[in-house]
């Protein structure tokens, strides 16, 4: 759906596509904000992305689940300015905010998985940590 109305958007106007609206049968309107990790072509080229249950970092696309994915979908749409770990946390675990102990944990597995996927070092961290705030490496 996103793909077809970016497409469509792209062929008539010219320009992107930041909101969907959705008429009901009944005549309601839903609208749809879409995050910037939604824009532009996939896998990006370059940098970070994510699209479903896949992730992307310069081109090269690879699977994430669970907590792991929506902790990363948080972390591309934070962008290069990052996201402080009490956004993290309301943003992943919503209602039912977690322990530190447990998003330390996520992190972890993240980390972990991302190395894997994109046959990185271990010594290199694909996600960047300073004051309670996070984001994803440039490079």
């Amino acid at each position: 759906m996103i793909d077809a109305a970016r497409q469509s958007a792209a062929r008539l106007t010219g320009r992107r596509v930041t909101r969907i609206v959705l008429t009901l049968d009944d005549g309601t309107k839903w609208k749809i904000d879409l995050p910037r990790s939604c824009e532009g072509q996939w896998p990006p080229a370059e940098g970070w992305g994510v699209r479903g249950g896949k992730g992307s970092f310069n081109g090269t696309v690879f699977n994430l689940a669970g907590k792991s994915l929506a902790i990363y979908r948080v972390l591309v749409d934070a962008g290069e300015g990052g996201i402080t770990f009490d956004e993290l946390n309301q943003s992943v675990w919503e209602e039912y905010p977690a322990e530190a102990k447990t998003v330390d944990n996520a992190m972890t597995i993240l980390r972990k998985a991302l190395r894997d996927a994109l046959d990185l070092n271990d010594s290199f961290d694909p996600i960047r940590s300073e004051r309670k705030r996070y984001w994803l490496a440039r490079e």
